[in-house]
């Protein structure tokens, strides 16, 4: 039986402030968090409380997007179930390049590897995928920001969920890689897609075969507490 799978977007960050002022900076390199953005995060489990009291270390797996937004999204978040002296059964994590954004922009592309690890310096994180891809920043191969590469990736990602043995998947990543793992319309373009993911919303989806030959791994959204969200900022 295919895995849930539970899509999260990262918390606000510093490139997705704006409008009315101050603009969103795209010219920002792998961008981190804003105030408000670590507090949505730190609110996930209460705006979630049916999705956390369902977690099983020994069936649920995190992957997580390299990009700094979402690894602190992922640590913020999900602090009860990571490893820690008091916490002898952690929820295994996944740091995985292909679940970065989609864009060529600095916002959307990842930091040195080795700063970022600097930044993150927990032992406990695995960062063999990311130094298998070793073009994972560069904007090149699968990982070029072209519309055929992007949705290229989307399907490899629903395909590797499908794959995972685990009773419960958690992906925490963005906006744009978001929209085209669940096919949304426009999904190439922001503005036209009847499809938005709030900062730090979590949304729940199942595989539309439960047989798995479906060669697109398609996901079907689920009617679940999980949709409840984060109400979107206002702006005055």
């Amino acid at each position: 039986m295919p895995p849930r799978v539970f899509l999260l977007r990262h918390g606000e960050a510093q490139h997705n402030v704006g409008p009315p002022f101050p603009p969103p900076d795209h010219a920002q390199l792998d961008p981190e968090l804003t105030s408000r953005g670590v507090t949505q995060c730190i609110a996930i489990p209460t705006t979630y409380p049916t999705f956390f009291s369902s977690l099983n270390p020994a069936d649920t797996v995190i992957l997580v997007s390299p990009l700094r937004r979402t690894l602190q999204t992922m640590l913020l978040g999900f602090s009860a179930h990571l490893p820690s002296s008091t916490n002898s059964k952690p929820i295994p994590v996944v740091i995985l390049p292909q679940l970065q954004e989609c864009g060529a922009f600095p916002c959307d592309t990842g930091a040195p590897l080795a700063e970022t690890k600097e930044r993150f310096p927990q032992p406990w994180l695995d960062w063999s995928e990311v130094e298998r891809n070793v073009e994972w920043n560069r904007n090149e191969g699968v990982f070029e920001a072209t519309e055929e590469k992007n949705v290229a990736r989307a399907r490899w990602v629903r395909h590797f969920i499908r794959s995972r043995p685990e009773k419960q998947v958690v992906v925490i990543s963005h906006h744009g890689l978001l929209r085209r793992i669940v096919k949304a319309p426009h999904a190439h373009d922001r503005l036209k897609s009847p499809i938005q993911w709030q900062n730090a919303a979590l949304r729940e989806y199942q595989y539309a075969d439960p047989t798995l030959a479906d060669p697109e791994a398609d996901l079907v959204r689920m009617p679940d507490e999980v949709r409840r969200e984060p109400s979107p900022p206002h702006v005055s």
